[in-house]
């Protein structure tokens, strides 16, 4: 079933291309090393690309997510909800990219000192 929500949630299902991992991706302004459950998913009713989901455990827990993507083998269906906010979109296979330059910064105003008499 893929269906938005009222509440901002996405839920989509579908079968696992891969069997689940878990990576370790750092986070926060200390970088703290979180353990992240990533699955790929071919959605129903969707035809294109497969949809990757994350989930993120906190640090300590990383045995908790490495239990769930043992669960987790290719061809398993699963059904994921996330925050239409933190929908990403990546563009595989890209072509061309063209490079326009960077943009401005504003010029600093040097510093002058003080005039002693």
């Amino acid at each position: 079933m893929n269906d938005t929500h009222p509440d901002g949630l996405i839920e989509l299902s579908g079968e696992l291309v891969h069997d689940a991992e878990v990576r370790t991706v750092l986070m926060g302004d200390d970088q703290t090393p979180m353990p992240v459950l990533c699955l790929l998913i071919k959605a129903d009713r969707c035809n294109n690309s497969p949809v990757r989901s994350e989930q993120v455990y906190p640090a300590a827990l990383r045995h908790e997510a490495e239990q769930a993507a043992r669960g987790m083998k290719r061809g398993t269906r699963v059904t994921v909800t996330s925050p239409v906010a933190h929908l990403r979109m990546t563009m595989g296979m890209t072509t061309n990219i063209q490079v326009h330059g960077r943009a401005k910064q504003p010029k600093a105003t040097p510093a002058k000192e003080a005039a002693h008499a």
